[in-house]
């Protein structure tokens, strides 16, 4: 049953300290450890990865507008 809504959270980490990060098991999964996209060598400002999420979660959940948060 597609309820249009996720059930889980999602992080994206520019270009931060990844310890406390690593010390977490995410959704219990074993062996996986947090990246950032510094460390990957993309490089993108905090307002471009936010626009370009907004975007992506728009099109996946098929809304054409904002409910709440403008992009």
């Amino acid at each position: 049953m597609d309820l249009g809504y996720s059930k889980h959270g999602v992080s994206i980490h520019l270009n931060n300290n990844l310890k406390n990060f690593n010390s977490v098991t995410p959704c219990n999964l074993k062996g996986i450890i947090a990246i950032s996209l510094y460390n990957e060598n993309i490089l993108i400002d905090r307002n471009s990865i936010r626009i370009k999420l907004i975007n992506l979660i728009k099109e996946e959940f098929n809304e054409t507008e904002s409910k709440g948060t403008k992009a």
